[in-house]
């Protein structure tokens, strides 16, 4: 008796859309902190204007990523929606889930962007060659990581352009996406640890 084969089931698209897009949200590192360790073993306070500029940058940092926590489940239930939905549900009716979370992360990028300008004020506040070195790698980090925000905001806008209908047509642009997004993201940690390693070598 031969025992009957089965047909393999073809992979859902909207899932694979899913799984290609849905990435960890990942967290910023502020400055205040780092500097505060740095500062009881060397001479690297800066001018009047220097401290208040790192405290504003932890302020950025802490509301992006807060913004960014906020957004990330509901980012994770519009996908979870077009895998179970279907793509013509979620653009009909979630619309306003889709809006808020370009909000959310549009202001999170906004945070990134302010906090670039409090790193690279700093730096113009302290003398020291290596806490310059450090802030403007942090700068470089926050960029990214604003980057990384805008793209997440980029595939949500994809995913409601009615212009696209096809799935098929929409899953390489998603994935293109998410390419960049998740290439920004990766860079970004590697900025924020080297700029952490900077401080620590400095201790």
């Amino acid at each position: 008796m031969t025992t009957p084969t089965t047909t393999p089931k073809k992979a859902n698209p909207l899932l694979r859309i899913f799984l290609i897009i849905c990435a960890l949200i990942i967290f910023a590192g502020g400055i205040a902190k780092i500097y505060k360790g740095w500062h009881e073993t060397r001479s690297v306070a800066g001018d009047a204007e220097f401290k208040p500029l790192l405290e504003e940058n932890d302020k950025a940092i802490g509301e992006a990523n807060k913004l960014s926590q906020e957004a990330q489940p509901m980012f994770q239930t519009l996908l979870n929606d077009i895998d179970k939905l279907g793509l013509d549900q979620v653009r009909a009716k979630e619309s306003d889930t889709a809006q808020k979370l370009d909000d959310l992360f549009g202001k999170a990028a906004d945070e990134f962007r302010h906090a670039v300008k409090t790193s690279e004020a700093a730096g113009q506040h302290n003398a020291d060659a290596t806490m310059k070195a450090f802030l403007a790698m942090k700068a470089k980090s926050y960029t990214l990581f604003a980057q990384a925000r805008d793209t997440n905001r980029e595939i949500i806008h994809l995913i409601l352009d009615k212009s696209i209908v096809k799935i098929d047509d929409l899953l390489p642009k998603l994935q293109e996406a998410a390419g960049r997004r998740d290439d920004a993201q990766k860079k970004a940690m590697d900025a924020d640890a080297e700029a952490e390693a900077m401080a620590k070598k400095s201790k």
